[in-house]
């Protein structure tokens, strides 16, 4: 049988912290008073987290003999357990961003009256289109808010028909100067007499305005300015296409599986040659 010392040096360096794991298992040889439960990380070979319940042996007349140690893994209980709370957090930062959005909705909708007052004005000669903006930029705020609301279950999505060649008009409008100011050039295609989508615009839009800043970001970052191509065309009697694409360094293949998290950073969604959004 090997002894104490021999396994307490195979074992130490599995632990996260061996100095303190080899000290503490010397102080249990020594000899302990009661029993002791405590727990144990381990690094190697996988993480884990191990309780270790100890309890002396004593012979009739008190003396201590040498101790039992059981030992049980609570790294599955550990994981779940960590999943309720991010579970439970989740569910609590829901419940403050619907209160958020519905806060917000109602300054957005004094926002978008005041600019359809402005815009059904006759004495704004040049201002049109900057309060057309305005209007816009309010309205997908508010669609923003609305895809909010439905992810916590309070509304339903909007479906109605879309004209995609509209949607790429509208955001590059938004676009265009910040893609002029970073030397890049737009290169848009779209089909005519397209028909129209079921869908919803807002989320459109901003599916749309997403990729075209991952890409926007990839060039910046190659330093070297490029080109973004923007298509639309029919692919059979009920489906249309939407395709973004540009000359960028690609994605790289660490974040390759990340493209589509949520709230990624720019650098971890989707952007490259040949990447398009799929069809309708």
């Amino acid at each position: 049988m090997q002894d104490a010392g021999g396994l307490i040096g195979r074992l130490q360096s599995h632990a996260a912290e061996p100095a303190p794991f080899t000290e503490r298992w010397r102080e249990l040889a020594r000899g302990i008073e009661g029993g002791v439960r405590e727990e144990l990380q381990m690094m190697h070979p996988a993480p884990r987290i191990l309780e270790r319940a100890a309890r002396p042996v004593l012979d009739p007349t008190g003396r201590q003999l040498g101790r039992v140690e059981i030992y049980r893994d609570l790294t599955a209980q550990r994981v779940f357990h960590s999943k309720l709370l991010q579970t439970e957090k989740l569910a609590a930062l829901g419940q403050m961003v619907s209160g958020v959005a519905h806060e917000l909705s109602n300054p957005l909708t004094s926002i978008m009256g005041y600019a359809h007052r402005l815009l059904a004005r006759q004495d704004l000669p040049g201002r049109t289109e900057e309060v057309r903006q305005i209007y816009q930029e309010a309205e997908r705020a508010g669609t923003i808010l609305r895809q909010l609301l439905l992810n916590a279950r309070e509304t339903l999505p909007e479906r109605r028909p879309v004209s995609l060649n509209q949607i790429v008009h509208r955001v590059m409008d938004l676009q265009r100067f910040s893609l002029a100011a970073e030397k890049i050039r737009v290169e848009i295609d779209l089909a005519t007499a397209l028909p129209l989508v079921p869908g919803d615009p807002g989320h459109l839009q901003q599916v749309l305005t997403n990729l075209v800043g991952n890409a926007r970001y990839a060039l910046e970052q190659h330093g070297q300015g490029g080109t973004i191509r923007l298509r639309t065309k029919r692919i059979g009697e009920r489906r249309v296409l939407l395709e973004v694409a540009d000359n960028g360094p690609g994605i790289p293949q660490a974040i390759l599986a990340r493209i589509f998290d949520p709230f990624s950073p720019p650098n971890q969604r989707a952007s490259g040659p040949g990447w398009g959004w799929p069809s309708f």
